[in-house]
């Protein structure tokens, strides 16, 4: 079976991985979450990238004000 590429990772973290929480829209938090700590360790980028991608892919519905 073939991986995933990097983007479904985190497409799936973006939509499924608490995406209505305040904390959300800010990288360096999300980039504290297991999921993107793994995520940036099986794809060889750093968690601050995963957490910048993740909420660059978060639909602005997700996000609450």
């Amino acid at each position: 079976m073939k991986p995933k590429p990097y983007s479904y990772a985190v497409a799936w973290i973006a939509l499924n991985d608490e995406p209505g929480a305040e904390w959300a829209r800010r990288p360096a938090e999300v980039a504290q979450q297991i999921s993107a700590v793994l995520v940036a360790d099986i794809y060889g980028v750093t968690p601050l990238a995963v957490g910048r991608d993740v909420v660059g892919y978060r639909p602005q519905s997700c996000l609450r004000d």
